[in-house]
């Protein structure tokens, strides 16, 4: 898959392990590329970012492109859990106000949506997608995913349901 900036430039390729024998379940060409500031799919659905005002961040590029086969073509990846200063300076380049936090519903990504949650705040009117549990974006059906977005949790709904205790993976 493509890995591209915000200017729609390639700047890496990154695929998903064949085998269970391989050591990395991820492999990012060039192996020396920095996916910190770097959102995937934000410079191709820029367009519809801004007619939205939102962007859904999801974790991975088959999360993205599942989203956006469904119809939510607002969406991007900063590929993983984790979501740094770059990237946040990346959506306010693109004007987004409204954030729609889409990562996994499985420890690892609840605790990631955590962090998001923490570190951002202050700064975007954030949502979660109501994700049914154990459940990936691109492991949803699109009537799955569309009801997960319809349905998105405001940030106290969220810690409602989920708690803010980091979980154990």
């Amino acid at each position: 898959m493509p890995i591209e900036d915000i200017e729609k430039r390639l700047v890496g390729v990154t695929g998903r392990r064949l085998k269970d024998d391989m050591p990395n379940k991820w492999m990012h060409r060039p192996r020396n590329l920095h996916t910190g500031w770097i959102l995937t799919g934000l410079g191709r659905n820029l367009e519809e970012v801004r007619a939205k005002n939102e962007v859904i961040v999801v974790e991975g590029v088959f999360d993205c492109v599942r989203a956006w086969d469904c119809g939510l073509k607002h969406v991007c990846t900063p590929i993983g859990t984790f979501f740094t200063e770059e990237h946040e300076q990346e959506l306010y380049k693109a004007g987004v106000t409204q954030l729609v936090i889409g990562l996994d519903n499985d420890p690892a990504g609840r605790n990631g949506t955590r962090k998001m949650i923490e570190r951002l705040k202050y700064k975007f009117d954030i949502t979660v997608l109501n994700l049914p549990e154990g459940k990936d974006p691109c492991d949803c059906t699109c009537e799955e995913l569309l009801e997960a977005y319809n349905t998105r949790l405001l940030v106290h709904e969220w810690y409602d349901k989920y708690g803010k205790e980091k979980e154990r993976l």
